[in-house]
């Protein structure tokens, strides 16, 4: 009896006893918002300084025994790109995971500011490779048990399509609260103010217009469709 006892009390423990204690296992969405923008800046000037600036002689090889198999002599791996997908795609979940906390927080700016990291992201991503993984990507982490680990690729136009239709939803997310930022350790690049968040998004809603708007007047005679399926 004692020995029932004592393994059930153990038992009633072990849940408890198996988290760091050290380890965050919940957060506030404002929490996302430096980690994303810090690791994405971040990827992205490695992604310049292994690539383009050698593209553009910024900086060249001084070994002469490798120099005519390196990208500054215009030999390109086809693992240049790499980066942009193993690195942008983890802050791409990131930002999935932040829209859907902001959702149950019932915060409308700060749907707004992952839906603003979301476009910023999968237009970057899918700059770089054409179709890619999009409406499923990065939705593991909320599908629990299910054990779906493969995505369909969304076609480009698609996605700017509905990147379209997210930063115009950010622009009138944020256009309408009453607040005027949040905490600013969250947010080391516009120390959490939400007009500078909305500056930003406007700021990439006029990039991604100036990205399509040839290839729209080419097939779409200058008129891009948004039906019901992007409202």
């Amino acid at each position: 009896i004692l020995a029932l006892l004592t393994f059930g009390t153990a038992c009633s423990k072990f849940e408890d006893m198996s988290k760091n204690p050290y380890a965050l296992y919940d957060a506030p969405s404002e929490s996302f918002v430096h980690p994303i923008m810090f690791k994405t800046q971040y990827s992205l000037i490695n992604v310049f300084r292994s690539s383009t600036a050698l593209l553009m002689q910024y900086g060249v090889s001084t070994n002469s025994e490798v120099s005519s198999r390196v990208i500054d002599n215009y030999n390109i791996p086809e693992a240049t790109t790499d980066d942009i997908w193993s690195t942008l795609y983890l802050q791409w979940g990131n930002a999935v995971q932040m829209h859907q906390k902001a959702i149950e927080e019932n915060d409308p700016a700060m749907q707004a500011v992952a839906l603003i990291l979301k476009s910023f992201l999968i237009t970057h991503i899918s700059d770089t490779y054409g179709d890619v993984p999009f409406t499923e990507a990065g939705q593991l982490v909320l599908k629990e048990d299910e054990g779906v680990y493969s995505t369909h690729y969304d076609t480009q136009k698609d996605i700017y399509r509905e990147v379209i239709c997210m930063l115009e939803d950010a622009n009138e997310m944020l256009g309408a609260t009453d607040k005027i930022q949040f905490s600013a350790v969250c947010d080391k690049v516009y120390n959490g103010e939400f007009d500078k968040w909305r500056r930003f998004g406007n700021s990439l809603y006029a990039r991604v217009l100036m990205r399509i708007a040839m290839k729209v007047f080419e097939e779409d005679e200058g008129v891009l469709e948004l039906d019901d399926k992007w409202e």
